[in-house]
């Protein structure tokens, strides 16, 4: 029963396209009736084709694909109307092959050579389903070349562009229109060798290369050097049904890399073969140098040996000057010693005003010259280490005392206030040198001080005492005052343009505190004044040196008429200027170049001295201590001096 019914809806029922193409696959029968020579084909005519064909093609390529036909058999374009000739039919065929596939486009002129057997909506169905399919897989393809880096191009049999690459059109930076399908590829060549693409030569020469390179559909490869300097390779495979597929890589890194290692390999070769030679005189000049190091060792060891002793004899002849300036203090001042005793004599005799007035000059001139040279004297022994700090505890009230009563009457002279505050502490110092320290900050003070006051005191910082010195000047800048302390230097100020001085008295200063531990500090405000100060540690109230009171005698009370003096010194010029500045005091001098001498000069005249003045170094051996040790006998009745 099932049988009979499958044969008959199969004898009463028309198949469809679909059930045709399926079926075309095991059972290819429309081949044989499409090029059966005999076969009737109907009333298909050159429009029903054209019209199919234009489904697929588009009208334009479909007339130009039929007028082609007719000129190349040498015919007149056929009329819509005309009956489809056999080979129009086949070569109809062959157009839709191109667009759907052979078997298709086989059914599809089969079923329309047979429409009474089947409706043309069918026909339409299928020719839109393939259509559709035909865009999917181009939509497809586009996309997977799109997303490859290497430029790619494909030509067809005509050697007509037909697909490409953006990365293509990149590449070779083409102007816009250039590139369309349909291009021959012969303008994209010609394009390209007017650019200078394939290098230098004929243009049509080079173009008609790579057209016989395309035409003879066979593999080729090879690498492009383009005018920009990058590197191109180029590979060609041609198509199975005609046509050729070309990609273009840019291997201009690779090439970089390939002629950094070429180089590389050239220079390790390089180095390898003469890697000995060049070892030998590695080792040929580190010998060279290794010997002219010892050399240099041996030469710098001398010279370092000399400049040792150079720099040993220098500060052997400096400490041998400073030491002779030390111990020919005495030599050095006696000469002015003398001059200022002959001024001071003079001075007290009966001139006119511009007499007195020139010999007040000269005495101030010496006074200048003795100073500096006193003071130049005591940086040496300082700084030979002549002098001997004598630290003891004693109260400082006493010095602070005697430094008031010494300083007021300078501060007077000039018009300032100089004001002091006692102390009961106890210090424990070397007593000359810090007197000294402070009779510097006080000799300053008042030299550089125009108008105001200058006061002394005292500040107790823990276990330390300060001493103080302010005054009311023109002050120091800030980036001056590390300045104070060194030799010869004076603060650059309009205002001490009238204040003599060398600028020596706070370098004593600063070595006889460093010498004795002691820190110093000065301060100032532009304007409005200075304070320098001097720290000194506390000392021990029970071993503090008890003040001796003055001794001064009768002498003092009665005056200086008719007194004996005795002048011990060895220098005559010495003795003359004492002779005549205690002649002019109504004294009766009595001088001795020696000891010998003066205790002879005494028998002859049977008298006494009042007072005895020895000069301290009388010679090398022998001092005015010890002259008044010996001279003590000679009186009994008046104590010793």
């Amino acid at each position: 029963m099932n049988t009979f019914l499958y044969l008959l809806m199969s004898r009463y029922s028309s198949s469809r396209l679909v059930d045709r193409i399926q079926a075309s696959a095991f059972v290819d029968v429309y081949s044989k009736e499409l090029l059966d020579p005999g076969r009737h084909y109907g009333q298909v005519t050159v429009g029903d084709l054209q019209l199919l064909t234009e489904r697929f093609l588009g009208l334009s390529r479909t007339q130009h694909a039929f007028t082609g036909f007719s000129l190349q058999r040498n015919e007149k374009p056929p009329l819509s109307g005309d009956k489809a000739m056999p080979e129009m039919i086949q070569f109809t065929e062959r157009l839709l092959a191109g667009v759907i596939g052979a078997s298709s486009a086989r059914i599809v002129l089969a079923s329309i050579l047979r429409g009474k057997e089947m409706q043309i909506g069918d026909v339409v169905t299928i020719v839109d389903e393939a259509s559709q399919a035909l865009r999917f897989n181009r939509s497809l393809l586009q996309s997977t070349i799109e997303n490859i880096t290497q430029g790619i191009s494909v030509v067809d049999q005509q050697l007509r562009l037909v697909a490409w690459n953006r990365r293509y059109v990149e590449m070779f930076r083409y102007p816009e229109g250039l590139i369309c399908v349909g291009r021959p590829v012969e303008e994209i060549f010609r394009y390209n060798a007017g650019h200078a693409e394939y290098g230098q030569g004929d243009i049509e020469t080079l173009v008609r290369e790579r057209l016989d390179t395309l035409q003879d559909s066979q593999p080729h490869q090879y690498e492009r050097q383009r005018p920009d300097g990058t590197v191109v390779e180029v590979r060609g495979n041609p198509m199975p049904n005609g046509g050729f597929v070309t990609t273009y890589t840019d291997i201009t890194s690779h090439k970089q890399i390939e002629a950094a290692l070429r180089e590389s390999e050239r220079n390790l070769k390089e180095t390898n073969e003469t890697l000995e030679q060049r070892v030998r005189e590695r080792t040929l000049a580190l010998s060279t140098v290794n010997r002219e190091l010892r050399k240099e060792n041996t030469v710098r060891a001398l010279i370092e040996d000399e400049l040792r002793q150079a720099k040993a004899e220098a500060e052997a002849a400096n400490l041998g000057k400073t030491r002779f300036l030390a111990a020919a203090s005495h030599d050095l001042l006696q000469p002015l010693n003398a001059a200022r005793l002959f001024t001071s004599a003079l001075d007290q005799q009966t001139h006119d005003e511009s007499t007195h007035q020139l010999v007040r000059n000269l005495d101030g001139s010496l006074k200048a010259a003795e100073e500096l040279i006193t003071t130049i004297l005591d940086i040496s022994k300082l700084d030979a280490g002549a002098l001997e700090p004598n630290i003891t505890d004693f109260s400082i009230s006493a010095m602070l005392t005697n430094l008031s009563t010494e300083f007021s009457l300078l501060a007077g002279e000039k018009g300032l206030g100089l004001r002091w505050r006692d102390s009961q502490q106890v210090v424990r110092s070397d007593q000359a040198l810090l007197r000294r320290i402070l009779q510097n900050f006080l000799s300053n003070a008042i030299r550089y001080t125009q108008h105001g006051k200058v006061l002394l005191g005292t500040r107790r910082r823990g276990d330390r005492l300060r001493l103080e010195v302010w005054d009311t000047g023109v002050g120091i800048a800030p980036d001056k005052l590390g300045e104070v302390f060194e030799e010869f230097r004076r603060i650059d100020n309009p205002k001490h343009s009238q204040v003599k001085g060398l600028g020596l008295g706070l370098a004593i200063t600063e070595r006889i505190a460093r010498m004795l531990g002691h820190r110093i500090e000065v301060r100032s405000w532009p304007g409005r004044g200075t304070v320098f100060s001097v720290e000194v540690p506390l000392g021990d109230p029970a071993k503090a040196v008890k003040q001796k009171a003055e001794q001064r005698g009768w002498i003092r009370s009665k005056g200086l008429n008719g007194v004996r003096v005795l002048v011990i010194d060895n220098e005559p010029k010495i003795l003359e200027g004492m002779r005549a500045l205690l002649g002019g005091w109504s004294c009766e001098p009595i001088t001795a170049l020696s000891v010998g001498e003066a205790r002879q000069r005494l028998d002859e005249l049977a008298v006494e001295p009042d007072i005895i003045l020895a000069d301290y170094h009388l010679n090398e051996t022998y001092t005015g201590l010890m002259a008044l040790e010996e001279l003590s006998p000679l009186w009994s009745r008046r104590s010793r001096p």
